[in-house]
């Protein structure tokens, strides 16, 4: 009876662990595609040859099986030439994944 307790035990530890892992590897997979967003959002704002325009903006964005928003705030900087953008990343639960700052400058 005792020896049945112990691998009751063992068997609950061992589940709780690989759950752990699972919930690490696709928490990790969440950051990896948000940080896809943002790249995405940054190269696009770049190839316009434009300054962004200041101001704070939401938008989704679809990555495989997962949605994320993108909140970008941009903001004058002293040099006229530059903006700086700031992008938070976050689930649609409001869970935020990730948060980056750029500047961003004309050609």
């Amino acid at each position: 009876m005792v020896s049945v307790g112990i691998m009751a035990l063992v068997l609950i530890t061992g589940y709780r662990a690989g759950n752990t892992i699972f919930q690490y590897s696709d928490r990790q997979a969440q950051v990896f595609l948000a940080q896809l967003c943002v790249d995405n959002a940054f190269i696009a704002m770049q190839l316009s040859g434009l300054l962004p325009n200041i101001g704070v903006q939401s938008e989704e964005c679809l990555q495989g099986k997962y949605r994320f928003i993108l909140h970008t705030t941009v903001q004058v900087t002293p040099n006229p030439a530059f903006r700086r953008v700031d992008t938070r990343v976050e689930t649609l639960d409001k869970i935020s994944l990730l948060v980056v700052s750029k500047v961003i400058g004309t050609k």
